[in-house]
């Protein structure tokens, strides 16, 4: 962690890497037994999008379904970063 000293005060920054998505910073949040439910929700919206989109070409599903693709990472991420074992 990189720390600085701007007109007297320290700061802390966060390891490098992009800045966090809203999911990401909501699953923070998320008690651990929770995130399962999260988890299992996610995976349901995703195939069910795709299964629609299947049927009707609609962006729109797509869109649906890379939105639950992209919280369904947030929560494995987040269990992972939880369970370093």
């Amino acid at each position: 962690m990189k720390t600085t000293e701007v007109a007297g005060k320290m700061t802390l920054f966060r390891k490098s890497g992009p800045p966090k998505s809203k999911i990401e910073k909501r699953v923070e949040k998320i008690a651990t037994s929770d995130l399962t439910l999260w988890a299992d929700q996610s995976l349901f919206s995703l195939g069910r999008e795709i299964s629609q989109w299947q049927r009707n070409h609609d962006l729109f599903h797509l869109t649906e379904a890379e939105s639950s693709a992209e919280a369904l990472l947030a929560v494995v991420r987040e269990i992972k970063r939880r369970n370093p074992t």
